[in-house]
């Protein structure tokens, strides 16, 4: 089987999209400490998701080589991160961003609701062309083309969810996971990783033989010292004492 060898030139990105509560939330009462707690937690995860970020920005740049056994296996890696990609252009197009109005009259609301599918519909559709990091990349606009065409019904239902103020998931964020659900999206196979993956898990490579590294590095240095130590301690042992004798001076006879 040919290995077929390839060279990430990827700017992968991660979005945080940042809203305020959900409309269905907006005239309860916050609680102060909640939210300061809440707030150290997300001023703690921003920081590992820009370390990470910056991270990944950087190795994309440079390139980074990786080795598969098919084609197959690679269009498989880029779909999986067209995926994963396309969650996050559209969450941050759609969610928390239309809702459906409910309307005493029923025919009115099935109107708007129509409206806000056909709206979706759209936005879906483009995907591949609108969303930027996407687009600037052709392999990857390419999986997220097919992607798109194979899961659009799919996606227009779980965002139309999320724009039902009546629904469980209304405003609920569209989390890249939903892509390894076989039962929701033809995206990640089992066992297939995105880029990010591929990435991530060479970043932990890495950074565990960096670790060993560093061990090894300490003990060589202890070892070396300590060496040093029963050197100087034998020597000195080994060092003759040399005694002097005073000189008698022979008395007067």
């Amino acid at each position: 089987m040919l290995l077929a060898l390839f060279t990430l030139l990827l700017p992968i990105t991660i979005h945080s999209t940042a809203r305020g509560p959900p409309r269905s939330y907006l005239n309860n009462r916050l609680n102060k400490e909640h939210i300061v707690i809440g707030g150290h937690d997300i001023i703690d995860q921003a920081i590992r998701t820009a370390e990470t970020q910056e991270r990944l920005e950087q190795a994309a740049n440079k390139g980074e080589e990786f080795v598969f056994h098919s084609k197959k296996e690679v269009d498989a890696v880029f779909k999986c991160t067209a995926c994963y990609m396309s969650m996050s252009y559209l969450n941050s197009q759609i969610v928390g961003r239309m809702e459906i109005k409910h309307s005493s009259s029923k025919p009115n609301h099935q109107q708007h609701r129509n409206t806000i599918r056909t709206n979706i519909r759209s936005i879906v559709s483009k995907t591949c062309e609108t969303s930027s990091s996407i687009s600037k990349d052709e392999p990857v606009r390419a999986a997220c083309i097919g992607f798109i065409q194979d899961n659009i019904e799919d996606l227009v239902n779980i965002l139309l969810v999320r724009t039902d103020p009546t629904d469980d998931l209304f405003e609920s964020d569209l989390k890249g996971a939903i892509c390894r659900d076989v039962n929701e999206l033809d995206g990640c196979g089992p066992g297939v990783p995105s880029m990010a993956n591929l990435l991530q898990n060479r970043f932990k490579e890495d950074d565990q033989a960096k670790v060993i590294a560093e061990e090894k590095e300490k003990l060589q240095k202890k070892e070396e010292t300590e060496a040093k130590k029963r050197k100087k301690k034998r020597k000195k042992k080994g060092k003759k004492k040399v005694v002097r004798r005073k000189r008698r001076v022979p008395s007067e006879l």
